[in-house]
Order: structure tokens, then sequence, then C-alpha cells
């Protein structure tokens, strides 16, 4: 969940946890990652649905008494603004939760100067238990810098339609180029997961067909990029 600077509760402990470990995530698998420099692993992908200036981080660690050893001890986190092209922040030590309804978590890593859409948890290793999991994370932003990055882009060099939008099984994106820098684009799932692979457009008009039928009902986005301006938009594909 992503935050602001200012919050209001009706809790006299609104940051005391369950200790329940269904009330948070849990990963008994191994599965492929979002990013392709990282391993089979066990990892959450946050995605906030449009980028913001990260700051300071609050992270509840498995917090099951019968299950504290669940609990993430260190990780990797890794940052995208596309879900395609990732970078790494770093690593961090989780201390195991306590196991108390009075356990109010830690400080996590503080991401100021993070611009990113994608964020990627992946457990390096936890306290011995069969699965890793976490309660909760909780992400603040930085309401005291300008995104100017992130505003709709007015220039007349690129224009993006689709039709319909929300759909069902097909979809038709026409993108126009009136300039000369290149365009690429790729459309991914709310994953950041490669749905169509990156394409190149030159200067002119060019119509992709998206069919949707194989896809499962849910939120994609289409990501363009040119020159340095990096735009999104969200695809809505509705149960038939």
């Amino acid at each position: 969940m992503v935050f602001g600077n200012m919050s209001l509760n009706g809790q006299c402990f609104p940051d005391r946890h369950s200790t329940n470990w269904f009330d948070g995530w849990s990963s008994c698998e191994l599965a492929e990652s979002p990013n392709p420099a990282r391993w089979d692993s066990h990892w959450i992908l946050y995605n906030f649905g449009e980028p913001y200036h990260l700051a300071g981080t609050q992270i509840w660690n498995s917090n099951d008494p019968e299950r504290l050893d669940w609990g993430l001890r260190q990780v990797v986190i890794d940052y995208s603004l596309d879900g395609v092209n990732w970078v790494e922040w770093g690593q961090f030590e989780l201390d195991e939760a306590t196991g108390s309804t009075t356990y109010q978590g830690q400080e996590g890593p503080d991401l100021t100067g993070t611009f990113a859409q994608y964020l990627l948890i992946t457990s390096l290793n936890n306290y011995g238990g069969e699965c890793h999991g976490l309660a909760e994370v909780k992400i603040f932003v930085d309401q005291n810098v300008a995104t100017e990055e992130v505003k709709p882009n007015t220039n007349w060099c690129l224009s993006v339609n689709t039709f319909p939008n929300p759909f069902t099984t097909k979809a038709t994106i026409t993108m126009r180029n009136n300039c000369s820098d290149p365009v690429t684009y790729h459309v991914t799932d709310a994953l950041g997961r490669m749905i169509i692979g990156k394409k190149s457009l030159s200067q002119g008009q060019e119509s992709i067909n998206l069919d949707g039928s194989n896809l499962t009902s849910g939120i994609y986005f289409l990501v363009v990029t040119q020159g340095a301006q990096i735009q999104q938009y969200k695809l809505i594909r509705l149960k038939d």
C-alpha cells in the first residue's frame, strides 16, 4: 500500500498487527520472478498504478505465534517504472516478529529518492520455516517532490487510443507518431509479466490488434516510451 505523509486513524494503537498468518502474505512454493535477473524465489510485487516518489516504509513480519519462523530475514528490493526494466535498491534485514497482539512492526528501508511504480521484495532467507511470509508493508510517498514526469503527455508528437476499453476478447490500440523520435511499446499484466513484447514504431500510424481471448479478466498496462518520456495506459479485460 502507498500512503502520503498524513494519516488519520480511529484506533488507539493503529500499528498493532493480527497474530493470524492468513491476515498477511505467505509463499510456500518458489515462483518465477517478474525480474528476469532474479531466480525462482519467494517474492511479493507491489504495483502502485502509477509512478510515485517513494519515501520511508514500515514493515510487519509474519506474526503468527506458531509460524514466526515464516518471517523474512534478509530481502533484496528492486524497483521499476514499467515492470520490465528493473533497478536494484539493495538488501535489508528484518527482525523476527514477536507473535504478540501488541506487535507494531519495525521501520523498514528508507526509499527516498526512488521513483517507481513497481516495487519487488524477494526473500533471500527466512527464520527457518517451510514458508515465507510478511504480515504487512506500509510504503510512504514523498509529497514534497514534484512529479511532472507522470503528468499526461500533451506533446503533439504522440497520440494513443484504445477501443473498446474495457474490452472482452478483442481491442484495437492505435498509435500515431508525428515526430522523428522512435517509439517503443509493450503490454504487461498487473504483475509486470510481458503479454506483448517490446516493439518499435517509427514515424507514422500503427494499429495493434490485441487478442484477449486467452487472457484472464483483470487489469493490463500498455507502456509507451518515446525519448525520455514514459507513458502508461490501463487496459481492462472483462469477463466474457
